[in-house]
């Protein structure tokens, strides 16, 4: 591992030291001008204990400093704007007022931290750090206060002025210039502070809450694109009104106010009254936006507008504790997104994007605790394991307890922390030891990185009717909460009675693993019960079980826990893809028959299972009787991702000829009546689609999507796209870039890169729509990613400014685990890319280095190969603290 230079240092949780001062209230004043901004703050301290306080800043010119009125010599203050990026104020009074003017420069701004122009705006990003580019101030989340804030601009450039809270007066001044102030009445971290200014539309509406407080509802947004907030507004009104059922939470301004901005490193931020969203978690309809972004839409406006209660009213003591808010409101939005379709099917979700990002991360060289112990750049904390996981360790203490023991807990968790900055034990207590469930076991799930693994062992003695499971936990010990059931061969439940299975609030029955080892026996069972284990995902575990095949198969079509029961097909995929992808890798240059043919001569059990689980699987897509919703995922497979988390290795060859056999046998004999059932959806669609986002419809494309996709494997490239033309459906867009994601799959070289060209022609003006035209291309496995990647990063119309854009072409083509660990070249390709986007914004920089993270997974010496990139590259380049930290892990 690379040795930190003199000029990286590391954060620690242990050296937290609570602010020895409190600030009753701030006033800032933006004065908007041509080249600059001037900003004045105005902060009144009361100390706890007289000795010097460090205000943070970062490309901050000084202009004046006073405190009470009076300027400060340079003996009261010393200024670091090399290395600490500090102001130290040394004599201080027991209360006084500060006064600091500052000069900064956010249209030369590329960091999108600070204050920083994004097109003709002037738009705020301050969460972790970015007030320190604003003021001179403690920036740290513990420290609270209520703020004014003047923002004064050109009225013809500038029109629309915000800021948090309630707007308190405006005023025309001399030039065409105008005056606002703004007063949120609420305490307040730093990071929370937004402001926006520029020349904007806006869609109005307003809620009314449960006590009779009328709410305005104002999205602002690029002129003429008003039409394309409504589903947004439809979505936050759902979620106001679902968070005072779900929580008894009201929303507690006179506004609500959301911007839509192009430039923006992350998705949205929940800034108190005022939310800063990236336009393309915002903008919709049906001739540009997908039905996934139908729902993300759906979810992140959910998620920042919990963040008022679960952030906002309640925020972190510190930066280690940033899963306090972000997982407790990522299951808030999950929770949301349940009730707003089906509660097994938003499970699914869930636990994919889970195995998909987080159980990688675990397993991985940058795996650290849900709460961690130490950090370079508070920013890399904004990872999968802080909100993913996050959100599965809220969701297991809402197991234990059970809802109607949890929804108490967390009423009592609002009434007792409201206004203060807390940890993530001052919760875990609340929820559960105040519940009259000893939390010390549990807290574990916060300070150990990676993910448990639980062992599960079943027997069963026909002679003495016994029924045995073992559950065995591998090195630490955890307390998980084990959803069980028990079926028998036919389907039906049946009932088994055991002194460790016990029942919640809600009365679903689980066992509270806390041992090692548990060893339950069951008496008097007449036939072999068939074990439904860890239901709804119960715990975030990999689960090791020694279930049969033949259980899997009568789990897949009869469990009604809908997870589980698309568990099992995805066991049984796993099963066959793991014993299959061992032939590939003895035969690597075999082609998906030619192997077939050797499976067929050598493993006649093999073969067995394969056709078992293609009458499965074919029979369940031509069930008319099981719901789209259902549906369209017990024929969604795992992905690359997870599947190289099951092999514990990444061979792209073998893996793509193995995918490759087993989806050509799953519709085997049944391509007629496949072909039948599209053509059937396809009208089904058309005749339903409405210009309203609806999710049995999405569900119903998502199908048609999913079983044509099958389709594809068994059929020869031009009865596929001969079909794919016939299910063509010209509305929504959704089913456009899905035509386009085909022909990419489907079509020779040539095709393709015609295919490409004129799917850009036909959107080039649309920015949003372009984001996905990349993110397809470089999602694509295929010989040719690589090089289209290449020259679409290398073309005039790439922005690498642009964080969207990056995303989109550059970190989805370093997840695209089949194409970019093929090649070398395509390591320093992206090293490149890090290094260039490093200079300006390390946020994003670091974001695009977590594609390395499956290099712990790759074969020896190519893993050799990468750690040697990779420690050339950092000892080469000055990097920012985000990227080292990250880098200098994935080169160990």
């Amino acid at each position: 591992m690379i040795s930190p230079t003199s000029t990286k240092s590391k954060i620690y949780l242990k050296d937290y030291q609570s602010p020895h001062f409190e600030i009753t209230n701030t006033k800032l004043s933006f004065q908007i001008q041509e080249s600059q901004v001037i900003v004045s703050q105005t902060s009144v301290f009361k100390m706890k204990e007289l000795k010097p306080i460090l205000l943070n800043g970062v490309d901050l010119k000084l202009i004046s400093i006073q405190i009470d009125g009076k300027d400060l010599t340079a003996n009261d203050y010393q200024l670091d704007l090399t290395n600490l990026h500090s102001l130290e104020l040394k004599k201080i009074s027991d209360q006084f007022t500060l006064k600091i003017v500052t000069e900064i420069d956010p249209f030369n701004n590329k960091s999108l931290e600070g204050l920083y122009k994004s097109n003709n705006y002037l738009v705020t990003q301050c969460e972790a750090q970015g007030f320190r580019k604003i003021t001179f101030f403690p920036d740290r989340p513990d420290v609270m206060t209520i703020y004014e804030v003047e923002i004064e601009a050109d009225k013809n450039k500038y029109p629309t002025l915000l800021a948090n809270g309630d707007l308190i007066s405006t005023e025309d001044l001399p030039n065409h210039r105008h005056k606002v102030v703004w007063q949120d009445p609420w305490k307040k971290p730093c990071y929370l502070f937004a402001l926006f200014a520029g020349d904007v539309g806006c869609l109005k509406d307003s809620f009314r809450t449960k006590s009779g407080k009328e709410v305005s509802l104002e999205i602002y947004c690029d002129h003429k694109k008003e039409n394309r907030c409504v589903h947004a507004m439809s979505s936050l009104k759902k979620s106001m009104l679902w968070d005072e059922k779900a929580f008894n939470r009201e929303y507690d301004l006179n506004k609500f106010m959301i911007v839509a901005i192009d430039d923006f490193n992350s998705g949205a931020m929940e800034n108190k009254g005022l939310n800063i969203f990236n336009s393309r978690l915002l903008f919709a309809d049906f001739k540009t936006t997908t039905d996934l972004d139908f729902f993300n839409i759906e979810s992140v406006i959910a998620h920042e507008y919990f963040h008022n209660w679960t952030g906002n009213r309640i925020t972190l003591r510190d930066w280690f504790q940033l899963s306090l808010k972000e997982g407790l409101t990522v299951f808030r939005d999950q929770e949301f997104s349940a009730d707003m379709t089906e509660k097994g099917i938003q499970r699914i979700r869930d636990v994919d994007a889970l195995k998909e990002k987080q159980f990688p991360e675990d397993a991985g060289p940058n795996a650290h605790p849900v709460r961690p112990e130490s950090c370079y750049a508070v920013d890399n904390f904004y990872t999968a394991t802080i909100y993913e996981k996050g959100a599965e360790v809220i969701r297991m203490m809402r197991n234990i307890l059970g809802r109607k023991q949890f929804a108490s807990a967390m009423e009592n968790y609002f009434n007792t922390y409201d206004g203060q900055a807390i940890t993530t034990d001052d919760f875990r207590r609340m929820i559960l030891d105040n519940s009259g469930v000893n939390s010390n076991l549990f807290k574990k799930w916060y300070e150990i990185p990676g993910t448990p693994h639980l062992k599960v062992t079943e027997s069963y003695s026909e002679k003495t009717k016994e029924f045995t499971l073992i559950f065995e936990q591998e090195k630490d010990i955890f307390h998980i909460p084990v959803f069980i059931r028990f079926f028998n061969s036919k389907g039906q439940k049946i009932t088994l009675k055991h002194s460790h299975i016990t029942q919640n609030s809600d009365g679903d029955e689980l066992i509270n693993l806390k041992e090692q080892n548990l060893s339950l026996l069951f008496s008097d069972v007449n036939e072999k019960p068939i074990v439904s284990l860890l239901r709804n995902f119960s715990a975030p575990i990999f689960l090791e079980k020694n279930t049969s095949l033949n259980d899997l198969f009568v789990l897949a079509r009869f469990d009604d826990d809908t997870f589980n029961r698309r568990q099992a097909f995805s066991d049984i995929y796993l099963d066959i893809y793991e014993k299959v992808f061992k032939y590939c890798q003895k035969s690597p240059s075999a082609t998906p028959s030619s192997l077939l043919e050797l499976i067929e001569k050598e493993n006649n059990d093999l073969l067995k299972v394969i056709k078992s689980f293609s009458s499965l699987v074919s029979s369940t897509a031509l069930d008319d009787t099981i719901p789209a919703l259902v549906k369209c995922k017990l024929l969604l497979f795992p992905s690359s991702q997870v599947i190289a988390q099951h092999l514990k290795m990444i061979d792209p060859k073998p893996m793509v000829t193995t995918e490759q056999l087993i989806k050509s046998q799953l519709l085997i004999d049944k391509f007629s009546e496949c072909e039948k059932t599209l053509f059937n959806l396809k009208l089904e669609i058309e005749k339903e689609t409405t210009a309203n986002y609806d999710n049995t419809i999405s569900a119903k494309r998502e199908l048609l999507n999913n079983l044509f996709d099958l389709y594809t494997y068994g059929v020869n490239r031009d009865v596929a796209l001969n079909t794919l033309e016939k299910i063509d459906i010209k509305f929504p867009f959704n089913q456009e870039l899905f035509k386009f994601r085909q022909t990419l799959n489907l079509n020779s070289k040539d095709k393709k890169v015609l295919s490409i060209k004129s799917f850009f022609e036909k959107w080039q003006n649309e920015n949003l729509v372009l984001q996905k035209w990349m993110q397809t291309i470089a999602d694509t496995v295929s010989d040719e990613t690589f090089s289209l990647v290449e020259s679409i990063y290398y073309s005039d119309r790439f922005d690498a400014h642009n964080p969207n854009q990056i995303y989109s072409l550059i970190r989805t083509f370093s997840q695209n685990i089949l194409v970019f660990h093929a090649s070398e070249k395509h390591w320093s390709f992206v090293l490149n890319v890090i290094k260039r986007v490093d200079s300006y914004n390390p946020q994003v920089a670091a974001r695009i280095a977590g594609g390395f993270q499956t290099s712990v997974l790759l074969p020896s010496n190519s893993k050799e190969l990468l750690v040697t990139t990779i420690n050339n590259f950092v000892k080469e380049n000055k990097l920012s603290n985000n990227v080292f930290e990250l880098l200098s892990k994935y080169s160990s």
